[in-house]
Order: structure tokens, then C-alpha cells, then sequence
């Protein structure tokens, strides 16, 4: 019988994202926004969210070129392969700047930027995130046959995590 592949949950303390705001036209200070970070590893174990950022001003409906804000996003580790991006607050916003709640998926280190996109209202989670699968065979008489297993695990906002093979 196979043992189980065990996956564990992320240990890193996650910081508060820094939040920038880019605002060429309109009236800057009209909504006010935060944000959280969930790290995840290719395994789709999860940290708790990181606490909110600070709030930034921006106008109410955050546009692709001349109103957004940048989330900056840490670097990436051998633990971590990518970032959660979650609206938490969205006072005085308008259209999909308004909702909140899960907004992108970050892969690489750098910055994300929320140009209005639209949230799913799916909050980030409160505790790390795991899960284990149990693989067993049995086996009476001449086995010979290798078998292979691909699994894809699905969040509860529907993205994938990394597929891995058993």
C-alpha cells in the first residue's frame, strides 16, 4: 500500500501588501480601497491572509490606463508560487470597482495592478489552507503495472493549483 502524500501548509508570515496609487484624471481622493494577499505553493496549500493594507485614494471607477492601483506583491520563494489578490475595501467606488473580494492570481514578484477588475466577492480565507490524498494499491498475484496518477486540485474560487503526479 502507498503512503499518503501529505500537503502541508505554507509557513511564512505574510506582511501587509504596500498599495500605490496611479491617478492621471478625475477626482483622486473620491473611493477609497485595501487589499489582502494569500501566498499559495504549488501543492495549493495556502497562509491565512496577510492583514489589510493601508487604504489609498483613487476615483470611484479605476480604469486600464490613467486610474489604478498597484499592489506591490512579495518575492517569490521555493515555498511560494504565487500570490491571491483580494479587494477588501471599496468605500465610494463605483462599477466593478466597487465589488470586493478575490480580484487576480500573481505568478511572478513585482507588482499587480487593479484597473477595475471585477471581484468574485469570495473573501480571502482566515486560516492556512491544506489537504492530503491517499494513493493505495492492492496487489494479489504478479503485479507488473506501473500506474501514473495526474491530480488537479481546485480552490474554492475555481482556480487550479499546479497538477502534480503520483
Amino acid at each position: 500500500m502507498a503512503s499518503p502524500a501529505a500537503v502541508s501548509f505554507i509557513q511564512a508570515p505574510m506582511a501587509a501588501p504596500t498599495v500605490s496609487a496611479t491617478c492621471t484624471t478625475g477626482v483622486c481622493t473620491t473611493a477609497t480601497f485595501a487589499y489582502e494577499i494569500v501566498a499559495y505553493n504549488s501543492n495549493g496549500a495556502t497562509t491565512p491572509a496577510s492583514p489589510v493594507s493601508a487604504t489609498v485614494t483613487n476615483v470611484a471607477s479605476l480604469v486600464t490606463t490613467t486610474n489604478q492601483n498597484i499592489i506591490t506583491i512579495p518575492a517569490l520563494s521555493a515555498n511560494i508560487s504565487g500570490y491571491y489578490i483580494y479587494r477588501t475595501l471599496a468605500t465610494s467606488a463605483t462599477g466593478n470597482s466597487a465589488t470586493t473580494g478575490y480580484i487576480g492570481n500573481a505568478i511572478a514578484s513585482g507588482s499587480f495592478t487593479d484597473n477595475g477588475l471585477t471581484a468574485t466577492g469570495i473573501a480571502p480565507p482566515a486560516s492556512p489552507v491544506a489537504g492530503s490524498l491517499s494513493v493505495s494499491t492492492t496487489c494479489v498475484t504478479s503485479c507488473t503495472a506501473t500506474y501514473s496518477y495526474v491530480i488537479i486540485a481546485y480552490n474554492s474560487v475555481g482556480l487550479p493549483a499546479m497538477p502534480h503526479q503520483f
